[in-house]
């Protein structure tokens, strides 16, 4: 069989990443019987060694573009896939970071100063830190290795008043600066090069450029050598902090142990509240307003209610509210039909049930006289001046009645005259025609007829001031007192006025005329105690505390000044303690001293 009888063959190189060749190797494809010449013609020959030159040129071509693709987008490739998972890691570490501070003893707030503090960071035994840093603390549930098998960096700085690290919060964080938009975590990775050139900088040093002020731009707390280096860094400023913590970071002023949530807590499990619910008082919460329907609230001290949204509130009843058969109804009538039923005497201030026949006390009523007042005190006896016509200087509050009642099953012994008395009695006054209590009685058992008496008292005042003072009823051993509180003001200055602590001597230049100006006097009132802080005056000027001077020349020559301060120093410097000028110097009335 001669060259030409050979059938066509075809070689066939399948070549990688999805190319494939053909070379095809073609004889004449003539088959004949016919005896022929074995001279070839020139261009037939040497074809299949051209074949194989090609394959090889075309493997070395492939390879060459395999291997610049390997060290090229597919490094760059890995590359990026290795720095967006080490960024993701450190946002996640410096979350968990924040979250687990919040968690951490007294609310996280180590030095008590208001101001959550961050973990410590771990320091290293071997492990390369970044400049003044550390390592993540264990205690964080993250990968503490970054992508190329180095532990990540962690800085973290001390914010709030208290900045320097000390005492309970331990040495292993930086100091910080009672503002809070410079970063208080950061979470490091080395990059690529396994080198920390990170440094993590006091807010004390972090002046820099020697400018004198700390600059964010200028001056970063936490910053690499140069932009080239290859360091990852992501890092949360305080505020950034607290928000990302949901609010845990934010404090209770003089409270560090609780965390003021600004938001609206929503939970689909079992809520927990082992430390109790503190319910607000439904004044506070805005009924007609949609969102807040089927907010539970207090209804003052009897119950609880709920809110409908649309301004009702509806009593929550059996175990919480208003219980089942228990009503407020002094003109209910009891009968075989409220037999059982129970009811609040606002009279006798007691509870009470029905027998069928009569409303009676509990037997837990105390079995001997009881003595109580009702209301119980009164902060809002306030007076707003200026006086008019003949009831000059003074103004006058409206009258106030006050109930002395029985609440026990026996009668009290005669009730004496009920006295004011306290800092500021004669800011008082009581109506001995309209009060009952004064007449000698004996308060007669609760619930019946002659079981209490009233005192009517009003307040007075003839400037601007604050005054204070207590009923004090008795009944034989029986005893109660009522506190009573007021504020005076709409009073013009002038002389006489009473107000700034005193009496007003002279004309008033003070701010626009509406009070005593500088180096004028204002005088203590008439017959005062002796001490110095808030004393109770009577009234009357013979009752006025007396001082002396244990030398006639109490001005010596040379110490004469035109200043009456300067003169009081220089009294009490020459001569030492004297009463009447400590007495002044010390003395503090309605608030006002000096």
């Amino acid at each position: 069989m001669t060259f030409e009888n050979i059938l066509p063959i075809a070689l066939y190189l399948t070549i990688g990443a999805g190319m494939s060749g053909i070379l095809y190797l073609s004889a004449k494809s003539k088959l004949s019987p016919v005896k022929t010449s074995a001279k070839r013609s020139r261009s037939e020959s040497g074809n299949i060694f051209l074949a194989i030159f090609g394959a090889v040129a075309m493997v070395g071509l492939l390879s060459a573009s395999v291997m610049t693709f390997m060290k090229g987008p597919l490094s760059t490739s890995i590359k990026l896939t290795k720095m967006n998972t080490a960024e993701n890691q450190m946002a996640l570490g410096a979350q968990v970071a924040v979250m687990a501070s919040a968690n951490q003893a007294n609310s996280g707030d180590c030095d008590s100063d208001g101001t959550v503090e961050p973990l410590e960071w771990r320091a290293a035994t071997t492990e390369p830190t970044p400049t003044n840093g550390g390592l993540v603390p264990m205690t964080i549930g993250i990968n503490k290795k970054d992508p190329w098998g180095t532990e990540y960096g962690y800085c973290v700085w001390n914010y709030g008043s208290v900045t320097a690290p000390a005492g309970t919060c331990g040495s292993n964080m930086l100091q910080g600066a009672a503002i809070t938009s410079y970063p208080v975590v950061a979470i490091i990775s080395a990059g690529p090069d396994k080198t920390f050139t990170t440094t993590c900088r006091d807010f004390t040093v972090s002046d820099v450029n020697g400018n004198g002020t700390i600059d964010a731009s200028e001056d970063p707390l936490v910053s690499k050598a140069a932009e080239t280096d290859d360091d990852i860094i992501t890092s949360f400023t305080y505020d950034e902090a607290t928000g990302i913590s949901g609010g845990l970071w934010s404090l209770k002023s003089g409270d560090p142990g609780t965390a003021v949530i600004n938001k609206n807590i929503e939970t689909t499990g079992v809520a927990s509240l082992r430390g109790g619910l503190l319910l607000p008082d439904k004044s506070f919460v805005d009924c007609s307003d949609a969102a807040n329907a089927g907010v539970m609230a207090k209804n003052g001290t009897t119950g609880i209610e709920i809110c409908d949204g649309l301004g009702a509130w509806t009593a929550i009843t059996g175990g919480g509210g208003d219980a089942e058969g228990f009503i407020d109804d002094t003109a209910a009538v009891c009968d075989a039909s409220f037999a059982g039923k129970v009811r609040y005497n606002s009279s006798t201030t007691q509870p009470e049930f029905c027998n069928g026949t009569s409303w009676t006390p509990f037997a837990l009523t105390s079995p001997t006289g009881t003595l109580i007042v009702l209301p119980a005190s009164n902060y809002n006896m306030d007076i707003v001046g200026p006086c008019s016509g003949t009831e000059c200087p003074y103004k006058y509050g409206p009258w106030v009645t006050f109930t002395a009642s029985n609440v026990g099953l026996t009668a009290t012994a005669a009730v004496s005259m009920p006295v004011i008395t306290g800092a500021n009695s004669t800011n008082f006054e009581m109506d001995a025609g309209l009060s009952t209590c004064d007449n000698g009685i004996a308060l007669a058992p609760s619930g019946t007829a002659g079981s209490s008496c009233t005192i009517v008292v009003r307040a007075k005042a003839n400037g601007n001031t604050s005054y204070s003072a207590q009923i004090n009823v008795a009944a034989g051993p029986l005893t109660a007192t009522v506190p009573l509180y007021g504020v005076s003001t709409g009073f013009t200055c002038g002389s006489g006025t009473l107000g700034w602590g005193g009496i007003v001597f002279g004309a008033c230049t003070g701010a626009g005329g509406t009070e005593p100006g500088v180096n004028q006097f204002v005088i203590q009132e008439p017959g005062c105690q002796s001490t110095t802080f808030e004393p109770t005056c009577s009234g009357v000027p013979a009752a006025d505390p007396a001082f002396s001077f244990a030398a006639q020349n109490f001005m010596p020559n040379g110490l004469n000044s035109s200043s009456g301060a300067q003169n009081d120093a220089n009294l009490q410097g020459y001569y030492g303690s004297y009463p009447a000028s400590e007495y002044c110097r010390n003395l503090v009335k309605g608030g006002y001293s000096d």
